[in-house]
């Protein structure tokens, strides 16, 4: 996340408010009485500074008794998931299955409820050794690939099917034989040494059971006895007691024809017998049994991943990371996870952009018939590299761990991804205007190279999709091909009154208006006064149900430039107010805003027609040093009143903070519904779908009242980031 993409969160709502920010309005429009009263204000609350807490850490010992049979598992092992599945059903309420009767003789290959509930009874272990980081990169280097030739397939499809690819061209640029031939090389070493890494799963056993249920020995038991590539392992060869392992024979499984049926469209003899010699070269060994009253089931290259340890300080509980488990204190954990530096590295793999956007740029002007779009595929390429900056960072070891604490649900992560994006240098200096009984609040400030950086993505982006529409609205290949875009509108009427302003406004927020703002926004929702004066409300709701207000605000940085910004987006936004489909009867001419000086502060308020209350009436309010949008007056005054009084070393976060109050929210409804209620009808009208059907949210609103706040926080400790999120219930 980043600032300047959290700054388009309110650009619908309060677009027109922007306008007139950075100009002279001259004498303000005449106002209703109510418009041009003062509105009032609520004072902010201030923070106090909170120390900075060390880093959290644990005895090994301490960390064994917490994660269980996890203890077991040797410290080289990279990840481990740990969950508590029977509390889970427990607070949620999950009953047993009703029990399936077995039938001798009849295949189990689908687990049945009596399975599953033998199964997750308890807790649930998830662990995997060496080399999951190793093995994890080349299965998602080679989905990646996969990745590529399927999109490139299908796009090619498309082009074929419309007509506008020839069945020459179509041969000649099959996808999947691009995939092999130009790839050859990366595929096959991907597949050299291609094996799982050790996996373990584990489940607790019911109190008293020492072994694993007949139902889930039966399953096991058939499917092992009738694949004739799954080769037992003599019990001399065991690691553990009491446990049945088995190796599968690749040879057996797979034939070099089926291999060659395969693949003989794509490659050469030679290279199919060397692909074939990779995948029957594949080492796999499975088994199960029950070790300390765990069912336990085994996957790996061979047996070495089941040779457990008894001390703790050897095992995953003495990994660092873990040390987030004292948080928990005496507390069972409801959840546990942890993943090595290696494994976060490999995961974020996947974020990998740049190989799609080339290739859908490349793509497209074969399957268009647009021809070469090279201009096109550097600015992809250019916004894939930019994607990447937004993504550096720091791999860290990872943990995390979730338990219940007096009814109420605490979480608390610690490492990861290091991620740049956020600037902790400084405390959350917005923060403290938020009003103390906001339902939502949510602050962030972020790195100022990263704010520059997606500044430049988003600008790329906003000339690619402008080249791309252009392009497709001048293509005589596609206007004459079977292609159906299904569009409801005429690409060419979009490439020429409707794309030149929608660039200049979109350029104008990212580049001079995102750039005159600081690196630190603050978003607020909150409960909002008794609606008045708004057209249609029913007699029954005025003065007594409350409209929710938001708002936006930042610290200027560049005065003139957001001037200059305004300036730029006010002609576009008129421009596209007029092309807008309306029928002209009924389509109102663009507003001229309510221009009002205040003390320290100026105000342009749009007043839609016929509405007269500060609570519904989008605002812009400008300081000397802060801005702020907002659907509402007397929220953008409170907020503009409270950034000029709130010293910035009063706030208590850094990074970024969160916090929904549902107590807030349960107040909000119950005064809507109670109206509801009050007008005789228990469903809320449904003037234009303006309204919500009150039956459809009781069965939300019901479990809303156990419910009190939700906080989470993402800071920095010592040299690693912290994540803490918690869930307050009510008190009974």
């Amino acid at each position: 996340m980043n600032t300047t993409l959290s700054r388009f969160g309110l650009i619908l709502v309060s677009a027109l408010a922007f306008t007139s920010c950075g100009r002279d309005s001259g004498a303000p429009s005449p106002a209703t009485e109510e418009a041009d009263a003062p509105p009032a204000t609520t004072p902010a609350v201030v923070q106090t500074e909170v120390p900075a807490r060390p880093l959290p850490s644990i005895s090994p010992e301490d960390a064994a008794a917490k994660i269980g049979i996890a203890a077991r598992l040797p410290m080289d092992y990279e990840t481990l998931i740990l969950a508590d599945v029977g509390a889970f059903r427990e607070i949620f309420g999950l009953a047993k299955e009703d029990q399936v009767e077995v039938v001798p003789g009849e295949p189990l290959l689908v687990p049945d409820d009596s399975m599953l509930d033998t199964l997750f009874h308890g807790k649930v272990v998830f662990a995997s050794g060496p080399g999951t980081a190793a093995q994890s990169t080349r299965l998602i280097n080679l989905f990646l690939l996969y990745s590529d030739a399927s999109t490139r397939e299908r796009m090619l499809e498309l082009g074929h099917s419309a007509g506008v690819i020839t069945d020459h061209v179509y041969q000649e640029s099959n996808a999947f034989d691009i995939f092999w031939t130009r790839s050859f090389d990366t595929v096959i070493g991907l597949l050299e040494d291609l094996a799982p890494p050790p996996i373990i799963q584990a489940f607790e056993l019911p109190p008293g059971e020492d072994e694993l249920s007949p139902v889930v020995l039966a399953s096991l038991t058939e499917m092992t006895a009738e694949l004739p590539f799954i080769v037992p392992v003599a019990e001399d060869d065991l690691p553990l007691p009491d446990f049945r392992l088995y190796t599968f024979d690749a040879r057996e499984a797979l034939s070099e024809e089926m291999v060659q049926f395969a693949l003989e469209d794509y490659l050469e003899e030679a290279q199919i017998t060397q692909v074939y010699e990779n995948l029957v070269n594949l080492s796999l060994t499975f088994g199960y049994g029950v070790v300390d009253g765990h069912a336990v089931f085994y996957l790996g290259p061979d047996s070495s991943g089941l040779e457990l340890v008894d001390d703790p300080v050897q095992s995953m509980a003495s990994r660092p990371e873990l040390g987030v488990l004292a948080e928990s204190g005496d507390a069972t954990p409801l959840l546990v996870a942890s993943a090595g530096q290696g494994t976060i590295q490999a995961m974020r793999a996947l974020n990998e952009s740049s190989r799609t956007l080339k290739t859908l740029a490349e793509t497209l002007g074969l399957v268009t018939g647009l021809g070469d779009l090279q201009d096109i595929i550097v600015l992809a390429e250019d916004a894939a590299a930019t994607y990447e900056k937004l993504n550096q960072g720091n791999d860290t070891a990872f943990g995390c761990v979730l338990w219940e604490e007096e009814g109420n649900w605490r979480f608390e992560a610690l490492g990861g991804h290091e991620s740049t994006s956020l600037d902790a240098n400084l405390p959350l200096a917005l923060l403290p205007a938020a009003p103390a009984d906001a339902m939502l609040v949510f602050g962030m400030r972020a790195d100022p190279e990263t704010s520059r950086v997606a500044s430049e993505l988003l600008a790329d982006l906003i000339e690619i999709a402008d080249g791309i529409v252009s392009r497709l609205a001048t293509s005589e290949a596609l206007q004459q091909s079977d292609m159906d875009l299904d569009l409801d509108f005429d690409l060419a009427w979009l490439n020429k009154e409707v794309l030149p302003p929608v660039k200049r406004a979109a350029l104008a927020l990212v580049s001079d208006i995102g750039g005159s703002l600081g690196h630190e926004t603050l978003f607020v929702i909150d409960r909002g006064e008794p609606i008045h004066k708004l057209p249609g409300l029913p007699p029954e709701f005025e003065g007594v149900a409350p409209l929710p207000r938001a708002a936006m605000a930042w610290k200027i940085a560049d005065s003139d430039r957001l001037d200059s910004g305004w300036r730029t987006l006010e002609p576009a936004l008129r421009e596209l107010w007029e092309l807008y489909p309306m029928h002209e009867d009924t389509k109102p001419g663009w507003p001229e805003p309510l221009d009002i000086e205040e003390e320290g502060s100026r105000s342009w308020l749009y007043p839609f027609s016929g509405i007269t209350t500060n609570d519904f009436i989008p605002v812009a309010t400008r300081s000397e040093q802060h801005l702020v949008l907002a659907t509402s007056r007397n929220l953008a005054s409170d907020l503009t009143t409270g950034l000029a009084g709130a010293p910035p070393e009063a706030a208590t976060e850094r990074g970024l903070y969160f916090q929904l109050r549902f107590d807030v929210l349960h107040e909000a409804i119950t005064l809507w519904l109670d109206a509801a209620n009050a007008g005789g009808d228990p469903l809320m009208p449904d003037p234009g779908g303006l309204f919500i059907d009150a039956g459809e949210v009781l069965g939300f609103y019901d479990r809303l009242e156990k419910f009190e706040t939700m906080t989470l926080r993402h800071f920095p400790q010592g040299t690693k980031w912290r994540t803490s999120f918690e869930i307050n219930r009510r008190d009974p």
